[in-house]
């Protein structure tokens, strides 16, 4: 990974030795950030004195932890610290594997990562500034991923970042808000800003509220059935069918089947077979149906 043009390059400015993590982060250059505040002298030793505690894992490094966190450049740069730690794991994996999958299967955490990810928790509320001007906005799509992820560890305390990216962004802006929100749906803020994201004039912020509107509750449901059968969109429709599956219950069926007989009278194949496969879902049934075999199993659920 390349350093950013503005990181602290300790040799040039007669600075102490700090370690690589705290100097170079690729994932969270973006230039034109105005956080990324060269620290003092004596910020530096410190920085490098915390580095040396949390790697050796020292008993005092809390401590030490602790008093910086009061400083928005330190803690700046402790965040980027959790952060390239968490990015340098994720990229030492191979791309063909299914890590994720493979983990889950096998119960195994890496070490190294959870330790950065419960440290950044630990920051809240002072992480959010670097995680989404760095990452949430970054302009390549992975580092993004990153930022959203992250956001959805620290949970509410990063919150009012997102809404205000959700409120002002560009349209990818908006679109990674709304993908964050999407893992911070528990927040009723968050929900309520989803479906306003889901009448934006871009399909593709749209789309992505669609994919956070899968969690939720009736508002979110009801949001997803409009969008399923209204939107002007052929891809919000599908991504809205698709998302309805989360929202089990007559409602969310009779609303599958309109858009069936929709893409059936339509000779739309797309969205005929994405509502079969949402269908099946819904009924865990093993293979699709016809119209009047899903009214019947329909007409089954309770209202």
């Amino acid at each position: 990974m390349q350093a950013g043009e503005n990181a602290v390059r300790p040799g040039r400015h007669r600075w102490p030795a700090i370690g690589l993590s705290l100097l170079v982060c690729g994932a969270c250059a973006n230039s034109g950030n105005s956080r990324r505040v060269k620290p003092s002298k004596e910020v530096v030793v410190k920085l490098a004195a915390v580095e040396r505690a949390y790697r050796g894992e020292a008993p005092e490094y809390a401590a030490l932890r602790d008093d910086l966190i009061g400083d928005p450049v330190a803690a700046a740069w402790l965040t980027r610290m959790f952060v390239r730690d968490v990015v340098r794991r994720r990229e030492g994996r191979p791309l063909e594997q299914d890590q994720n999958l493979l983990r889950a299967a096998a119960n195994l955490e890496d070490p190294v990562e959870k330790r950065a990810i419960d440290e950044l928790v630990v920051l809240g509320a002072v992480a959010v500034p670097i995680l989404v001007e760095e990452l949430l906005l970054h302009d390549q799509s992975h580092n993004r991923q990153y930022g959203i992820e992250l956001i959805g560890y620290i949970g509410r305390p990063a919150l009012a970042a997102v809404l205000e990216v959700a409120r002002s962004g560009r349209v990818r802006d908006r679109r990674a808000a709304a993908r964050a929100l999407g893992v911070l749906w528990r927040e009723p803020e968050a929900m309520a800003c989803l479906i306003r994201l889901a009448g934006e004039s871009d399909f593709t912020v749209r789309a992505d509220a669609a994919r956070g509107l899968r969690h939720g509750g009736e508002a979110a449901a009801a949001t997803l059935r409009a969008m399923a059968r209204r939107d002007p969109d052929a891809f919000v429709r599908r991504t809205a069918i698709a998302a309805l599956v989360d929202h089990p219950g007559r409602a969310t069926a009779d609303a599958l089947i309109d858009c069936l007989v929709r893409y059936q009278d339509e000779a739309d194949s797309r969205g005929y077979e994405a509502t079969q496969a949402a269908l099946v879902e819904l009924a865990a049934a093993t293979a699709p149906r016809s119209v009047e075999s899903w009214r019947r199993w329909a007409a089954s659920l309770p209202e």
